[in-house]
């Protein structure tokens, strides 16, 4: 065993016993029905190394509401928590068992400017078939196409809002920071946001999945990587429309590299950026690409 994985099971282990956990030295409670997956997250919060330094030099308490679409059991509300626990936050997720573990969380440690809500987000409001193989599968997604088709075992009905009438009906102040994590519909969200990024400029981040199944290595067939090329076409052409420019994330690094998947197989993170009022570039991280 890792000493890194040797350190959540501890940390998962020191959580059950406290009935709390502890980040910025402030601890939350934790209720015996949460002590399952939402106590594995909340006793790792650095869970993505590369995205909570994105946070970590992005975020304040005084620059607004972070959208977090795509929450499962909490894996960036413990990340923004550890940060600063004053940032306004607003959780979407479609599976009704991470939703009410988590507000069981929420309401419990009287966490007043925090709120998840189960819904999904897209661009336009419906109902939808939200595909899933288990209760808080990571992989669950609107879009038929992304994976092959055997990946899941069943289905549930879900609404779809946009994220602009979330905005408009729940947010006081601007949106600081949207981060998206939702298996393929990554487009139809951005699109949602519209006039959210146009007004706001919040930053955006998102995941491009590679051409093979992350759990087994298993090259995709060509219709799914095509439909992943044509989204990945389209949501360069957004950012373009709103004047934003994309960076991978690669440690503490920002790294101005054409969106697409990662040929060695790995999950790529990327963070989109509002270009300047003179339409120069933002400043990123430096470094180069291994």
């Amino acid at each position: 065993m890792t000493i890194n994985k040797l350190k959540k099971v501890l940390n998962y282990l020191l959580s059950i016993v406290r009935g709390r956990v502890i980040f910025s030295n402030q601890g939350y409670k934790l209720r015996f029905v949460t002590l399952n997956r939402v106590a594995v997250q909340a006793a790792n919060p650095e869970y993505e190394p590369e995205i909570l330094a994105l946070y970590q030099r992005s975020l304040s308490s005084s620059g607004g509401y972070f959208i977090d679409v795509g929450t499962n059991y909490g894996q960036t509300l413990f990340s923004v928590l550890s940060i600063d626990k004053d940032i306004p936050y607003i959780g979407i997720e479609p599976q009704p068992d991470c939703v009410s573990a988590l507000t069981s969380f929420i309401l419990e440690n009287n966490l007043s400017n925090h709120n998840v809500m189960c819904a999904c987000i897209s661009d336009r409001e419906s109902i939808s078939q939200l595909q899933y193989d288990h209760q808080g599968d990571v992989r669950a997604s609107i879009i038929e196409e992304f994976r092959p088709a055997q990946t899941f075992s069943s289905s549930m009905l879900t609404v779809t809002v946009t994220g602009d009438t979330l905005v408009e009906q729940l947010v006081s102040t601007r949106v600081q920071f949207i981060k998206i994590d939702v298996e393929g519909a990554e487009l139809e969200v951005l699109k949602s946001f519209r006039t959210t990024i146009l007004r706001d400029t919040p930053i955006v981040s998102f995941e491009i999945l590679p051409d093979k199944l992350v759990s087994t290595g298993e090259p995709l067939k060509s219709d799914v990587r095509n439909a992943r090329r044509e989204r990945e076409a389209r949501i360069r052409h957004f950012l373009e429309s709103v004047n934003y420019l994309c960076f991978l994330l690669k440690g503490d690094d920002e790294l101005p590299v054409e969106l697409g998947p990662c040929p060695q197989g790995k999950v790529r993170n990327y963070v989109a950026r509002p270009r300047q009022g003179d339409n120069s570039p933002v400043e990123a991280g430096g470094g180069t690409l291994a």
